[in-house]
Protein backbone atom coordinates (compact mmCIF):
# COMPACT_ATOMS: atom_id res chain seq x y z
CA UNK A 1 0.00 0.00 0.00
CA UNK A 2 3.29 2.48 0.76
CA UNK A 3 4.74 1.66 -2.80
CA UNK A 4 0.94 3.00 -4.49
CA UNK A 5 0.88 6.10 -2.13
CA UNK A 6 4.46 6.66 -3.10
CA UNK A 7 3.52 6.51 -6.56
CA UNK A 8 0.29 8.54 -6.16
CA UNK A 9 2.50 11.44 -4.68
CA UNK A 10 5.35 11.53 -7.61
CA UNK A 11 2.41 11.55 -10.12
CA UNK A 12 1.18 14.32 -8.04
CA UNK A 13 4.56 16.20 -7.80
CA UNK A 14 4.97 15.82 -11.77
CA UNK A 15 1.59 17.23 -12.52
CA UNK A 16 2.09 20.47 -10.20
CA UNK A 17 5.48 20.74 -12.29
CA UNK A 18 4.25 20.71 -15.62
CA UNK A 19 0.83 22.50 -13.99
CA UNK A 20 3.41 25.42 -12.71
CA UNK A 21 5.10 25.52 -16.29
CA UNK A 22 1.96 26.40 -18.35
CA UNK A 23 0.93 28.82 -15.67
CA UNK A 24 4.10 30.52 -16.52
CA UNK A 25 3.71 29.95 -20.47
CA UNK A 26 0.47 30.06 -21.50
CA UNK A 27 1.73 29.04 -25.27
CA UNK A 28 1.71 25.26 -23.60
CA UNK A 29 -1.85 23.75 -24.82
CA UNK A 30 -3.83 22.79 -22.14
CA UNK A 31 -4.24 18.60 -22.05
CA UNK A 32 -4.94 15.41 -19.87
CA UNK A 33 -1.98 14.11 -18.22
CA UNK A 34 -1.34 10.50 -17.77
CA UNK A 35 1.61 9.24 -15.24
CA UNK A 36 1.66 5.38 -15.41
CA UNK A 37 3.88 2.48 -13.89
CA UNK A 38 4.32 -0.58 -16.16
CA UNK A 39 7.39 -2.57 -17.49
CA UNK A 40 8.33 -3.84 -20.40
CA UNK A 41 11.23 -7.13 -20.77
CA UNK A 42 11.08 -6.45 -17.30
CA UNK A 43 12.27 -3.61 -17.11
CA UNK A 44 10.74 -0.91 -14.74
CA UNK A 45 9.27 2.16 -16.24
CA UNK A 46 7.37 5.27 -15.53
CA UNK A 47 5.91 7.17 -18.25
CA UNK A 48 4.26 10.80 -18.49
CA UNK A 49 2.04 11.24 -21.04
CA UNK A 50 0.46 14.95 -22.37
CA UNK A 51 -2.41 14.66 -24.31
CA UNK A 52 -2.87 18.57 -25.75
CA UNK A 53 -6.84 19.37 -26.16
CA UNK A 54 -7.64 19.82 -29.89
CA UNK A 55 -10.64 22.39 -30.93
CA UNK A 56 -12.79 20.22 -32.98
CA UNK A 57 -16.92 19.37 -33.30
CA UNK A 58 -18.99 16.77 -31.44
CA UNK A 59 -22.67 15.21 -31.91
CA UNK A 60 -25.37 16.01 -29.75
CA UNK A 61 -28.45 14.10 -30.15
CA UNK A 62 -31.46 14.61 -28.05
CA UNK A 63 -35.47 13.27 -28.63
CA UNK A 64 -37.48 15.27 -29.78
CA UNK A 65 -41.21 14.27 -29.89
CA UNK A 66 -40.84 11.18 -31.49
CA UNK A 67 -37.47 11.37 -33.27
CA UNK A 68 -34.14 12.63 -32.39
CA UNK A 69 -32.81 15.75 -33.56
CA UNK A 70 -28.61 16.10 -34.31
CA UNK A 71 -26.13 18.93 -34.50
CA UNK A 72 -22.83 19.44 -34.54
CA UNK A 73 -21.50 21.55 -31.08
CA UNK A 74 -18.18 22.92 -31.26
CA UNK A 75 -15.81 21.82 -28.44
CA UNK A 76 -12.15 23.20 -27.42
CA UNK A 77 -11.26 20.42 -25.15
CA UNK A 78 -11.83 17.21 -27.48
CA UNK A 79 -8.39 14.71 -26.76
CA UNK A 80 -6.30 13.81 -29.76
CA UNK A 81 -7.71 11.95 -32.54
CA UNK A 82 -4.71 9.26 -32.60
CA UNK A 83 -3.82 7.39 -29.36
CA UNK A 84 -0.75 8.80 -29.95
CA UNK A 85 0.36 11.50 -26.97
CA UNK A 86 1.66 15.03 -28.57
CA UNK A 87 4.45 15.08 -25.87
CA UNK A 88 5.93 12.16 -23.38
CA UNK A 89 8.70 11.05 -21.03
CA UNK A 90 9.89 7.31 -20.76
CA UNK A 91 11.64 7.17 -17.31
CA UNK A 92 14.00 3.78 -16.98
CA UNK A 93 13.71 3.15 -13.76
CA UNK A 94 17.11 0.61 -13.85
CA UNK A 95 19.24 3.14 -15.33
CA UNK A 96 17.64 6.37 -14.72
CA UNK A 97 17.89 7.16 -18.68
CA UNK A 98 15.19 9.70 -19.53
CA UNK A 99 13.62 9.65 -23.01
CA UNK A 100 11.33 13.24 -24.69
CA UNK A 101 9.17 13.36 -27.05
CA UNK A 102 8.42 17.10 -26.68
CA UNK A 103 7.07 20.04 -28.87
CA UNK A 104 8.94 23.38 -29.21
CA UNK A 105 6.52 26.50 -27.48
CA UNK A 106 7.10 30.12 -27.60
CA UNK A 107 9.04 31.06 -24.00
CA UNK A 108 10.33 34.28 -23.09
CA UNK A 109 9.96 35.52 -27.13
CA UNK A 110 11.76 31.94 -28.70
CA UNK A 111 11.27 29.07 -29.11
CA UNK A 112 12.35 26.53 -26.91
CA UNK A 113 11.71 22.69 -25.09
CA UNK A 114 9.42 23.33 -21.75
CA UNK A 115 12.06 20.43 -20.10
CA UNK A 116 15.17 21.94 -19.72
CA UNK A 117 15.17 22.18 -15.59
CA UNK A 118 13.94 18.33 -15.48
CA UNK A 119 16.37 17.33 -18.44
CA UNK A 120 19.44 18.68 -16.14
CA UNK A 121 18.44 17.36 -13.10
CA UNK A 122 17.99 13.80 -14.77
CA UNK A 123 20.70 10.80 -13.82
CA UNK A 124 21.39 10.21 -16.96
CA UNK A 125 20.98 12.38 -20.27
CA UNK A 126 17.77 13.01 -21.94
CA UNK A 127 17.37 11.75 -25.64
CA UNK A 128 15.18 13.90 -26.82
CA UNK A 129 12.73 13.74 -29.99
CA UNK A 130 10.81 16.48 -30.97
CA UNK A 131 7.12 15.97 -31.73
Amino acid sequence: MAQNQDFIDLSRRIAGVIFEQMLQYPTIPAGDLAVVDFTADGVPFYGVLKLNYRPGYTHHTELMGNGRFSSMVPQRTLLPGTPKADEAALIDRANGVVRLIEKKYTIDDKKDFTCPPACSAAPRPCRRRPS
